[in-house]
């Protein structure tokens, strides 16, 4: 895919992916004071990942996979390389966690079809809940997907309220993939910094 064609897809600008990048560099440089260097180059790579997806979902309603999907085992690799633990634990936790968190969300997108008759979570959503658990693990999957969803219903409240509505109703659209991604991101470094 050329970047015209991101570009096109997405509603990302290479500036802005530039921009993302070098905040996912800030961050891993911060990260490295305390850390070890394996979780701040991780750190950074999540920041980076999370910015763009943040961007493309708000913009677009779209979770792209080419970010997304990578971050699955890139998530179980560094939490393996980062966390305290025995590797075969660290990776048995983190992996069905994800599996949990994705098979978490495409059950509510699964309920919410059956008694609305429309779609209510994008399938990018359902794989980012599995790049969560793949991140953060059985412990902290719950709590991240509740700051994201505490977060997602503030923002379209006060959205709301801003468009003159007083209330919300059923068919608001909200970019929840903008909302996990930063939970995800500020999971993770409560999980790193907690273990120094």
């Amino acid at each position: 895919m050329t970047v015209r064609e991101w570009t096109s897809r997405y509603g990302i600008s290479p500036k802005e992916i530039t921009l993302c990048a070098l905040a996912g560099l800030v961050g891993a440089g911060l990260l490295s004071v305390w850390a070890v260097v394996a979780a701040s180059a991780f750190t950074g790579i999540l920041i980076f990942s999370m910015l763009i997806i943040t961007l493309t979902d708000s913009r677009r309603m779209l979770i792209p996979d080419i970010v997304s999907l990578p971050a699955i085992p890139i998530g179980i690799v560094a939490t393996i390389s980062s966390l305290p633990g025995r590797p075969q634990d660290l990776f048995l936790d983190h992996a069905i966690a994800g599996f949990l968190g994705a098979t978490a969300l495409y059950g509510l997108r699964w309920i919410y079809f059956r008694f609305r008759g429309r779609i209510g979570l994008g399938l990018g959503d359902v794989k980012l809940a599995g790049v969560a658990g793949c991140w953060v693990g059985l412990d902290f999957l719950a709590v991240t997907l509740l700051l994201a969803a505490v977060a997602a219903l503030v923002a379209a409240a006060r959205s709301a309220r801003g468009s003159g509505s007083e209330k919300l109703v059923a068919g608001t659209a909200i970019p929840f993939g903008s909302f996990i991604a930063p939970a995800i991101v500020m999971t993770w470094i409560y999980l790193v910094v907690e273990q120094l």
